[in-house]
């Protein structure tokens, strides 16, 4: 099955061919030029550590190919996207939607060791370039090779890394562009994302800028957005604010986003209802959730058994038990009970009207 990423993708390995191509026959026919790229060369370490930087078969490659990854959806993503026909602006949107499923989607890797298996062997298969150059990664990700149960970053700390960071940070990025498409859908102004440039650099220093700027009338606002529970960037935020005069307001999605399954141990995707109110522009959502029946991802919230805790479930994995099927019969509870819920962060309730 072909893969939404599938023709950016192979246009982007085009335009890094082509400009390989470039390089290629300048070097050949231009003794300055080919002067020039041996001077790059002689730069010794700082040239090799440069280029290690676009792609190092190590334990930070997984923000590397979500840099490459975000540069498709946000920078190119947001020229394209452009245009003065508001369809257009919701086709973006869509793109960003069915690029999420698919991120959570690759994270299963972590859960189910015969996926992992069998994704660990594709990948070698490919014998990629550079795949793996260091050896205390190589270690760990043989460890993770071998590993027959689910892998977890408290459990396993570089083994769970080594295999984890083979993906664009998945739920990382997962959270970003959710971030993201709550701000392009609510605000009511103008989205600058600094995802590709969270180092702004001086001659002697450099400083940490936040995940987002907004620009609404004629205020500029700083968003960073939390991931997974406090990350202590108030110093980092602190010194932005003090640097530039620029407020930093801190948002975070709501534990409701993503969410995995407590029974399949899958995550919970968009449906296609949420997709397509979300990115209709010409109607206010009104609120962060919908009741949401007979869609293609239903959601089931609540308890399998009387005492229970409440949790998400997907509908199809709960759907046979006694006590859910009892509580769905009364339609106020069915009404209750299956909902989904749109791109949301909390902490900017007073800045950002999500009835736009």
């Amino acid at each position: 099955m072909a893969s939404a990423l599938d023709e950016p993708l192979r246009r982007l390995a085009a335009a890094i061919a082509h400009l390989t191509a470039i390089d290629e026959f300048f070097a050949s026919v231009d003794q300055t030029y080919a002067s020039n790229k041996k001077k790059l060369l002689d730069l010794g370490e700082a040239y090799r550590s440069f280029a290690q930087s676009m792609y190092f078969g190590s334990f930070d490659r997984h923000y590397q190919l979500s840099d490459i990854l975000e540069y498709m959806l946000i920078s190119r993503g947001s020229i394209w996207a452009m245009g003065a026909d508001p369809q257009r602006r919701s086709a973006y949107m869509r793109i960003i939607f069915h690029t999420i499923n698919q991120l959570l989607q690759q994270e299963h890797v972590t859960f189910f060791p015969d996926l992992r298996r069998k994704f660990m062997q594709f990948l070698e298969s490919k014998n990629l370039q550079y795949y793996v150059e260091d050896d205390k990664y190589k270690k760990h990700y043989e460890e993770a090779k071998k590993f027959a149960g689910i892998l977890t970053y408290e459990d396993h700390r570089r083994t769970y890394w080594a295999l984890d960071h083979l993906l664009p940070k998945s739920v990382g990025t997962t959270i970003e562009l959710v971030a993201y498409l709550y701000l392009l859908r609510n605000s009511g102004g103008y989205v600058v994302p600094l995802l590709l440039q969270q180092r702004l650099l001086g001659i002697r220093d450099h400083l940490l800028a936040p995940d987002y700027l907004l620009v609404v009338g004629r205020k500029v606002y700083g968003i960073e957005v939390e991931q997974l529970g406090d990350t202590g960037k108030v110093r980092q935020s602190n010194e932005f604010v003090s640097e530039t005069g620029i407020p930093v307001l801190t948002a975070s999605v709501p534990n409701t986003i993503p969410l995995r399954c407590c029974v399949c141990k899958r995550w919970i995707l968009f449906c296609d209802a949420v997709i397509e109110k979300f990115c209709d522009i010409s109607q206010p959502l009104g609120s962060d959730r919908i009741h949401c029946e007979g869609c293609n991802e239903e959601i089931y919230h609540g308890r399998l058994r009387p005492g229970d805790n409440e949790y998400h479930y997907h509908l199809r994995c709960v759907q046979n038990n006694d006590y859910v099927q009892n509580i769905l019969v009364d339609p106020e509870q069915r009404q209750k009970r299956l909902i989904a819920y749109f791109p949301h962060l909390q902490g900017l309730e007073r800045l950002v009207q999500p009835t736009q």
